[in-house]
């Protein structure tokens, strides 16, 4: 593994001083535009920093041998402070096939498992829906995220709109979702390979005890489907939480505001997927596979 120091030793932006952090942190889809040009903001680091960078920075991260290293590795380029929180990192814009400009952000560090083995580096949430749509054809969730249409369109159309700079960088990695929809325990967890993905219920609020009653058994499959990002445990998201100070969960799409999809369906039956309000509140109920929502999309470099 090279030493964060000596990596960094090698980065010409950092002798320049292109790494100053910055408190400012961006909002999933709600970033303050500039006035002139109707142009999100960008901030932090990641605004210092030109896609090619990032991926190196990345990349060194991902050599790390283990999640502390690779914590101090993102310290030392600027994408955490000292106490661990991703706030210095900021937002960074990409520019969009269809013209519309989508402001991006870090959710966590050496959190995802790459399909050819090992950590990657950095998991970003693009913080604009890049379209409204249902996650299914039809009311229906059988097969989950796996047979989904969303999932179909992600991997196709979806990734057509990202710019080659960004798409090509992309790494593929494992998810972990219920791929039966409606379910009896959580063998029903299993994983996928993707490049493009929405987040699950328990990326975005952690652990939970969603249902109750006749149907707290749920609880096992949905907390079954990966962990928590960070950014959103550093911004106080959790369910019971109702809304962070920043309504970091708040999500537009074409300005907006809109309801988006998580990937999770609704174990106890074969119609819902779980998702998310416009003030950023979990829906564990879910919409109806059909239901035109936004895709807030995820990926690793």
């Amino acid at each position: 593994m090279n030493h964060p120091a000596a990596v960094m030793s090698r980065r010409a932006f950092v002798a320049t001083g292109l790494l100053v952090a910055s408190a400012a942190v961006g909002q999933i889809g709600c970033s303050h535009t500039s006035q002139a040009a109707n142009i999100p903001d960008e901030s932090g680091t990641l605004a210092q920093l030109s896609w090619a960078d990032i991926a190196a920075a990345a990349q060194a991260i991902a050599a790390c041998g283990s999640r502390q290293e690779a914590l101090e590795a993102a310290r030392l380029y600027g994408l955490i402070d000292d106490a661990g929180r991703l706030d210095p990192s900021g937002s960074k814009n990409i520019s969009l096939s269809d013209e519309r400009i989508a402001p991006t952000q870090i959710i966590g560090v050496y959190a995802d498992t790459a399909t050819a083995g090992g950590s990657v580096g950095l998991t970003f949430a693009i913080t604009e829906a890049l379209d409204q749509r249902g996650i299914n054809t039809d009311h229906v969730n059988t097969g989950g995220w796996e047979q989904s249409a969303l999932r179909a369109w992600l991997a196709n159309e979806g990734l057509a709109l990202l710019p080659d700079e960004v798409a090509t960088s992309i790494i593929a990695v494992d998810k972990l979702t219920n791929n039966t929809g409606a379910a009896g325990d959580s063998s029903a967890v299993t994983v996928t390979s993707d490049r493009l993905w929405v987040p699950s219920l328990i990326e975005l609020y952690g652990a939970a005890d969603w249902f109750e009653g006749d149907q707290a058994w749920c609880n096992d499959i949905v907390n079954a489907e990966g962990h928590q990002y960070q950014r959103f445990s550093d911004g106080g998201i959790t369910a019971s939480s109702s809304l962070s100070s920043e309504g970091i969960l708040k999500a537009t799409y074409k300005g907006k505001p809109c309801e988006w999809w998580t990937r999770t369906p609704r174990p106890s039956d074969n119609v819902y997927f779980a998702g998310v309000y416009r003030d950023g509140t979990a829906n564990a109920i879910g919409y109806l596979g059909g239901y035109s929502a936004g895709a807030i999309a995820c990926f690793c470099l």
